[in-house]
């Protein structure tokens, strides 16, 4: 486990620095040919995502479906619905997803958690096999030690706990992941905006995300006390859940932004989905450092919220205007 702490927070720290050096895509369907070869490091994000070329570098991937039939040089780190994973690894496999299969040879330790996880016939995995999955299937070789949730019921009550909020952070990273890039793709100028907005006021957001935080749900309850209120409590209620949900997304992409801004240093680049990377590992990441760590996470947090806050009243303030100019 400390390993897989120290190599999350290792990479919420070179992701942004390698940025230079590596290539980005982003598209719906995106190939990477049989006779394309990637120098660096490969980002990729999509709906379906095939490399059939060489990847001299790590292979960092979302998508709805991943498929991976050509040689990677370095580590791997998947997220998705469908994994396939048929070339060679020189190094480590990190995986969420679905349904995900391993079919070649491993050089160092594979860590996957998904619905069902098979390594297949002709699998070798030279390092440990760390696993966490409803079904289980290995038909491959596993040289290394294979970890997996642990049987005797003496042995849940810790383990099986642990086992549990271990892949829950992960699947909460990833649903984190997937939400902020529907944003920046389908939404890229309000986002750019909400992100600007916390960079110019980070402590002024942060501070009406606070009193907004602790102020609606006080005034939501004396609402909800007389019948004539009682709609327009469970409507602030759901308003609230939302703009919650909307702080802790922009929350990463804020941290995101600010970290490429200081590293990468390109302005039209640091609103996109490296930014959504880079801001949910770190946010990830922090959560490791007892206290100061939290605080981090919750200050990002109030600003997104704060920033969604503030662009949701200027909305309707301005489309309230504009339905009494028409009257």
């Amino acid at each position: 486990m400390k390993r897989i702490i120290v190599a999350t927070a290792a990479l919420a720290l070179l992701v942004p620095l390698a940025a230079a050096a590596a290539t980005f895509r982003t598209d719906g369907t995106y190939t990477l040919g049989r006779e394309e070869t990637i120098e660096g490091n490969l980002y990729a994000a999509g709906g379906n995502l095939v490399f059939e070329g060489r990847v001299n570098g790590d292979l960092i991937a979302a998508g709805g479906n991943v498929v991976v039939s050509g040689p990677v040089a370095g580590d791997i780190l998947i997220a998705g619905g469908n994994i396939t994973v048929q070339g060679p690894v020189d190094g480590d496999i990190r995986a969420v997803g679905g349904t995900i299969v391993i079919s070649n040879a491993v050089g160092g330790e594979v860590v996957v958690a998904g619905g069902q996880v098979h390594v297949a016939e002709g699998a070798v995995i030279a390092g440990d096999f760390a696993v966490g999955s409803e079904t289980i299937t290995i038909d491959g070789e596993v040289r290394g030690s294979v970890i997996r949730p642990p049987e005797r019921p003496e042995d849940r009550d810790g383990a099986g706990i642990a086992a549990f909020v271990s892949f829950f952070q992960v699947a909460m990273a990833v649903m984190l992941f997937t939400a902020g890039i529907l944003f920046v793709t389908l939404f890229g100028r309000g986002t750019r905006a909400v992100v600007a907005r916390a960079e110019a006021n980070f402590l002024g957001e942060a501070i009406r995300g606070f009193v907004v935080l602790v102020a609606l749900p006080v005034a939501a309850i004396i609402a909800a006390v007389s019948l004539i209120g009682m709609y327009l409590a469970i409507l602030g209620g759901l308003v609230y859940i939302a703009a919650l949900l909307l702080g802790s997304i922009f929350g990463s992409i804020i941290l995101g932004s600010l970290i490429l801004r200081y590293t990468v240093r390109k302005e039209g680049e640091r609103v996109g989905w490296l930014a959504v990377l880079v801001g949910v590992i770190a946010f990830e990441a922090l959560k490791f450092i007892p206290i100061v760590g939290w605080i981090a996470c919750f200050i990002f947090f109030l600003a997104g919220f704060g920033s969604v806050l503030y662009f949701g009243w200027k909305n309707t303030e301005r489309a309230w205007r504009q339905e009494h100019a028409l009257l």
